[in-house]
Parts: C-alpha cells; structure tokens; sequence
C-alpha cells in the first residue's frame, strides 16, 4: 500500500513536468514555412508565416516589407483578406507576363500553405 502512495505524486509530479515542457515558449512567436510553387509557374520561393498571438499573416520579402494579409480586409471569396499580399508577391517573385489562369493557381496553393500554417499557429497558441 504504501509503495502505491509513493507512486501516485511521481506520476502526478512526471505529468506536470512533461505538460510544462511541452507548453514552452517558443523563441520565434511565429510559425514560418518556406516552399517552392508546385505550379509549372515561374516564381520564386515563398516564405509564408503566421504570428502565434492572432495577428495578420505575412509573405516575407527578402527585398523589403513584407506582404502582410489584413482580415479587415477579408471577402467571401478571400476570408484572411490575403488577397493583396498574394497579389504584391505574384508581381514581385513571379515572371513577368503571368496568365490570369496562372495567377489562380499561385493564389490557391498560396492559400493553401495559409491555412495549413494559421493551423499550426493556433495550435501553438494553446500553450500560451
């Protein structure tokens, strides 16, 4: 009996520490991926993050300001309000001459990678 009360606050005291140490600040409160267009377009790398804290997502531009979304802006057919970032990255890393049919694709797996992304955000903000 009494190796089960000495058991008890062990487990008790080994949940906490596995929770605490799962739970920890990450030191980039970001959640960025970097990728490649799987599209036969001709664009540049894309690095996409998302703010852990609930802020606008954002496509890094190496050359300056990064393309922010802005959910003020959001449409029924753009709902993060990326459709500007989307538009700035696709005139700037994109080749020039791009079709309208080859703009939709970029702007769809674009927002593919978004929502993958705010995903892996909020389920980092649950330690928080």
């Amino acid at each position: 009996m009494k190796r089960k009360i000495y058991l008890l606050p062990l487990a008790l005291l080994s949940t906490l520490i596995l929770i605490t140490w799962g739970c920890e600040k990450e030191k980039d409160e970001d959640v960025c991926e970097k990728f490649e267009l799987t599209a036969k377009v001709q664009c540049g790398p894309a690095t996409l993050c998302c703010p852990t804290d609930g802020g606008n997502c954002y496509i890094v531009n190496p050359d300056g300001a990064d393309f922010y979304c802005d959910i003020k802006n959001a449409t029924t057919s753009d709902p993060d309000g990326c459709a500007a970032a989307e538009a700035a990255y696709i005139a700037m890393f994109c080749s020039k001459g791009i079709s309208n049919a080859e703009q939709e694709i970029v702007v769809k797996e674009l927002r593919l990678h978004f929502r993958k992304l705010m995903d892996e955000a909020r389920t980092y903000s649950v330690c928080n």
